[in-house]
């Protein structure tokens, strides 16, 4: 249409089929999905006693603003029509709904449930084919998006690997409060004279945005 952008369209069909959209280094447009099987490329250590410690700055934020325990998604499925050679045998030219549902139930395990219920609507015109694919994308990529870490550590590199999104890192910090296995989804790096080469780090809970299991 007027006024759209390929990048418009090719993010839209993303979210439905619930991929990922990257570029990568040499400019190629990336359909993906996290892998959270990979062991951890880097280590994360934030320790109250200091020792061993590999941060300069460390920040954690928890929103309940993007946790829904209900989502719905309306669609529209048109009713096509049926051209035989002998003639059109079935014409209908209106749209019906179908709903997608995502509940409860549909959390990724050992994820905090919310102890009330808060639910999520919204529409989407153009799916034809299982809405509840989109309304499931919808919750986990809230979850996604409600715990997030982000660290300052120096230089790019950490053991002779250079930090890169898409990857995992073991996280001990006792500070936040937080341990275990996190996925890194963006890493810039920085320099500058007077406090060197820098890496921010920002790290999510793993296990959201993986393939989106479906029973019909």
């Amino acid at each position: 249409q007027p006024g759209q952008k390929i990048s418009d369209l090719l993010v839209m069909y993303a979210r439905r089929v619930g991929a990922l959209v990257g570029v990568s280094a040499d400019a190629h447009l990336q359909f993906f999905l996290p892998n959270y099987s990979q062991g951890p490329s880097y280590s994360i250590r934030y320790l109250r006693r200091g020792e061993g410690n590999n941060v300069l700055a460390a920040r954690r934020v928890d929103s309940l603003s993007p946790m829904y325990t209900d989502v719905t998604v309306v669609a529209e499925n048109p009713i096509y029509q049926i051209v035989r050679p002998d003639g059109v045998e079935t014409f209908v030219p209106q749209f019906t709904k179908l709903y997608g549902k995502a509940k409860p139930e549909h959390w990724p395990p050992e994820t905090l449930a919310l102890p009330f219920r808060r639910r999520a609507v919204f529409s989407d015109g153009e799916i034809v084919d299982k809405p509840s694919r989109r309304a499931r994308w919808y919750q986990r990529r809230g979850l996604f998006d409600a715990h997030v870490l982000t660290y300052t550590v120096r230089g790019h590199h950490q053991g002779g690997l250079w930090w890169e999104s898409d990857t995992m890192c073991d996280v001990q910090d006792e500070v936040s409060g937080v341990s275990g296995n996190y996925y890194v989804s963006a890493v810039q790096c920085a320099r500058d004279m007077e406090s060197g080469d820098r890496t921010t780090v920002t790290l999510r809970r793993p296990g959201l945005l993986d393939e989106i299991p479906l029973d019909a």
